[in-house]
């Protein structure tokens, strides 16, 4: 993969749970890495056919290959958060991943 192709620097997030003064479970989210992707936004006939397999992609992703990326895992990209759908390792050759993901909802 050419490496002028990643030019839009993304954040990974992973789950944590901590515990708040009360004792209880507290969920959130720990930057796990930054990394240099591609960002696509899907047209609309992309978007539809993803979403044919997928409830709401609308976005694909391609980063350098990694196994660190899970797909309960989160992107940071741009001032919103992305929910993983799909993790494809391009050609099984380990050398780029294609992540689909759709913008989270507040």
């Amino acid at each position: 993969m050419r490496a002028g192709l990643l030019d839009r620097q993304v954040t990974i997030r992973k789950s944590t749970s901590t515990q708040n003064s009360y004792g209880e479970q507290v969920r959130g989210w720990t930057d796990l890495m930054k990394c240099w992707a591609r960002v696509n936004p899907l047209s609309g006939s992309e978007r539809f056919a993803a979403q044919a397999a997928m409830a709401e992609v609308d976005t694909e992703f391609t980063l350098r290959y990694t196994t660190a990326i899970r797909p309960e895992m989160l992107i940071a990209y741009n001032g919103l958060e992305y929910d993983i759908h799909s993790i494809i390792d391009v050609g099984d050759r380990r050398r780029e991943l294609r992540i689909l993901a759709g913008a989270r909802t507040t």
